[in-house]
């Protein structure tokens, strides 16, 4: 019974509903704790899904403007003033080759293209409206040969299909330049070859379009030796530029779509997404990036919302587990019968005995008063009583 009495002092009252509270509370963080990673990582999850949709999208904005810069090419190469030149090069400066350099001009102009040439099937220059091959040089000899344009050109006459050349900056080229190359048929056979060097810059502009970009992210198109092709939206380096080795490429050359979260130079955890781009003679990758802090920026309201909720749901259950706590304490009483009753009867009982046993002996303890003289008897004459005699 000493045992079971000891659950009501306020003490092991106090101790017990403070327990419940703190067990209560430290499950409350745990679940609140929990509740925050889950969010973060399917924040986390979510950007990265977001960013290789971003980088499927900015790549085929660009498959569509090397398709667009093809088919130019190949309509180009059909025109009526090629193939005139092609079938007289050597016409001089005499008028034909007067109109023809109007309408090839024309041709740059209208579609926003330069250095247009026009060389015959052994590599010769016929016609060249910039300065990158000069009429009677080739296209097909040293050193142009081991270029992109001389390789396109090569593939054109083996194949006869327009295409899309890679990016390139070597000799004689001082930039880097993108040519377009196309098969000029006459007769069913080839009498020649178009080429015109495509704006390149507009790929950087696709890439690193603001829109769909937060303030972090960009869009880079890098080819398969590791150097751009597009222009940074945060860096005024060209393309033909090394990517510096944050890990992204390795893994983007190395597959196909895929996405990674990576620390770069600067020691910021980024988010990268990337997807392939092949288009005629050109397979490049295409990466999307994003600063994690910035991508999960937008996910932390709701993150901590998350946890205020499962944290003031515990609280509350702590508050109505303690009030349990101590209703159940303050309702309890020993059963009848048991020993403490027991206990204090025998102890009243042993009172009310001793308080019996007081009262006793203060009566025995009170002093007797003695009789007064009888004055009856010596006032009548008589004699006194003998006894009271002193």
């Amino acid at each position: 019974m000493a045992r079971q009495d000891t659950l009501r002092t306020p003490r092991v009252h106090a101790a017990l509903t403070a327990t419940v509270v703190v067990t209560t509370m430290a499950t409350a963080g745990l679940t609140a704790c929990v509740c925050f990673t889950r969010a973060q990582r399917s924040a986390e999850s979510a950007s990265l899904v977001r960013l290789g949709q971003l980088a499927s999208s900015r790549r085929d904005r660009l498959a569509d403007q090397v398709e667009a810069w093809r088919l130019l090419a190949d309509v180009l190469a059909q025109d009526p003033f090629v193939l005139s030149a092609l079938e007289s090069p050597d016409q001089g400066d005499g008028p034909a080759r007067t109109a023809i350099l109007a309408r090839f001009r024309a041709m740059v102009a209208d579609h926003g293209v330069t250095d247009l040439i026009l060389a015959l099937p052994d590599g010769r220059c016929v016609l060249s409206t910039g300065r990158e091959v000069a009429p009677g040089g080739n296209v097909r000899a040293a050193p142009l040969a081991d270029t992109a344009l001389g390789k396109a050109v090569q593939k054109v006459l083996l194949s006869p299909a327009a295409t899309v050349a890679d990016i390139d900056a070597s000799p004689p080229f001082a930039e880097p330049v993108q040519f377009a190359v196309a098969p000029a048929r006459g007769n069913g056979t080839v009498e020649g070859i178009l080429a015109f060097r495509v704006p390149s810059a507009r790929l950087s502009q696709i890439a690193a379009a603001a829109d769909g970009l937060s303030l972090t992210g960009d869009v880079r198109v890098v080819g398969p030796d590791r150097l751009t092709r597009s222009v940074s939206r945060f860096s005024d380096d060209p393309a033909l530029t090394e990517v510096p080795g944050d890990g992204a490429v390795d893994l983007a050359l190395g597959g196909e779509d895929g996405s990674a979260v990576l620390t770069d130079a600067r020691g910021h955890d980024v988010l990268y997404a990337w997807c392939p781009l092949r288009a005629g003679d050109l397979d490049w990758r295409v990466i999307a990036q994003q600063d994690r802090d910035e991508a999960l920026a937008s996910g932390y309201a709701l993150m901590r919302s998350m946890a205020l909720a499962a944290l003031g749901v515990s609280v509350v259950f702590a508050i109505v587990a303690a009030a349990a706590v101590a209703l159940a304490l303050s309702a309890y009483s020993p059963p009848l019968g048991s020993e403490g009753l027991d206990a204090f009867a025998d102890e009243a009982l042993e009172l009310r005995a001793m308080a019996r046993r007081l009262g006793e002996l203060a009566e025995g303890l009170e002093p007797s008063s003695p009789s007064p003289p009888d004055q009856t008897d010596e006032a009548a004459g008589g004699e006194p009583d003998p006894t009271l005699t002193p």
